[in-house]
Order: structure tokens, then C-alpha cells, then sequence
């Protein structure tokens, strides 16, 4: 199935592109894509604080992710 990746922050720097389509097999969850994601696309990144959003909506590592739809990485930020 496909999903749609999105970056923000310093991860879309690092990653060179905010969105992404990714073949995934049915029924992956969000952390198991985010693994894969840190693991390859954002080595340097592994380990730090993320939130994720499928479809807008916060989720948790354990939400297993549809066809079409869109898994936000987002990172904390700061700022005024």
C-alpha cells in the first residue's frame, strides 16, 4: 500500500524533500515505518524526540497506518 510521508523542521532539511511516497506492506504501523524512516532516510537523527500525525490527528507508535494516507514526522520546536 501507499502511504505519504511528511517532514518538518530540521528533518525536512536533512532529508531533502518534505513529502514522500512510500509501498509499505498493509497494516505497518507508525513506528514501524519510523523506524525504517531513522534507520535509512534520517540516520543522524535516530533517537530523537518525534511526534507523529496521521491524517492531522496525533498518534501513537502503535497506529497502523491505510492506504493514502499521510504519517507526519514532527519535530519539537522553539522559537518567539
Amino acid at each position: 500500500m501507499k502511504i505519504q510521508i511528511l517532514l518538518f523542521a530540521h528533518l525536512r532539511e536533512a532529508a531533502g524533500f518534505e513529502m514522500k511516497t512510500l509501498e509499505v506492506t498493509a497494516g505497518s504501523t507508525v513506528g514501524a515505518i519510523a523506524r525504517n524512516v531513522f534507520s535509512t532516510t534520517l540516520k543522524k537523527f535516530s533517537g530523537s524526540p518525534v511526534r507523529f500525525a496521521v491524517n492531522e490527528d496525533f498518534v501513537s507508535e502503535e497506529t497502523r497506518l491505510r492506504e493514502g494516507d499521510g504519517l507526519a514526522f514532527i519535530p519539537p520546536v522553539a522559537g518567539g
